[in-house]
C-alpha cells in the first residue's frame, strides 16, 4: 500500500547493510552469469524463510546491473551465512567464481556497512514500507 505521506524509519538496535551487485558486461557468452543471476531469488527466498539466520530484509532490483540490499542483525550472522556450504549463497558464488573467471564478462561487487542508532537518516515519499522500513515489521 502506497504511503502517501512523508515517512521515516527508525531502528533502535545495530544492524549490518549488505550491498551486493552484478553488472552485465557482455550477454555472451550467457553461461558466465545467467547461473548466478538466477540463484539471486532463491537467496532470498532461503533468507525470508529462515530468519534466524539474520536477515532482517532483502530486496533485489534487476537489469543490466543488478543490486541486492539485505539488512543483518549483525556482521557474524552475515558472515555466517556467506560461508555456510548448506546455504544457497556459497555454492552460487563459487558457482559464479569457476564459469566467470577473469574475462570481463560480468563484474561482482559487494559492499557491507555496520550501522549504530542516530547515524542514518531515511525519507520516504509516495511509497509502501521500503527496505529498512521493513525491518521494523
Amino acid at each position: 500500500m502506497i504511503q502517501r505521506s512523508r515517512f521515516t524509519s527508525k531502528f533502535n538496535d545495530n544492524f549490518v547493510i549488505f550491498l551486493v551487485g552484478m553488472r552485465i558486461n557482455s550477454l555472451l557468452p550467457l553461461n558466465k552469469w545467467w547461473p548466478y543471476y538466477q540463484a539471486i531469488p532463491d537467496i532470498i527466498n532461503e533468507l525470508r524463510a529462515q530468519p534466524e539466520l539474520g536477515c532482517l530484509h532483502a530486496e533485489l532490483w534487476r537489469s543490466r546491473t543488478s543490486i541486492m540490499i539485505q539488512y543483518w542483525r549483525s556482521i557474524s550472522d552475515l558472515h555466517a551465512y556467506l560461508n555456510n556450504t548448506c546455504g544457497a549463497s556459497l555454492p552460487a558464488w563459487k558457482k559464479f567464481n569457476e564459469a566467470a573467471n577473469t574475462d570481463g564478462v560480468v563484474g561482482i561487487w559487494q559492499e557491507a556497512y555496520r550501522i549504530s542508532p542516530g547515524h542514518y537518516d531515511t525519507i520516504y515519499v509516495n511509497m509502501p514500507p521500503f527496505d529498512l522500513k521493513n525491518i521494523n515489521k
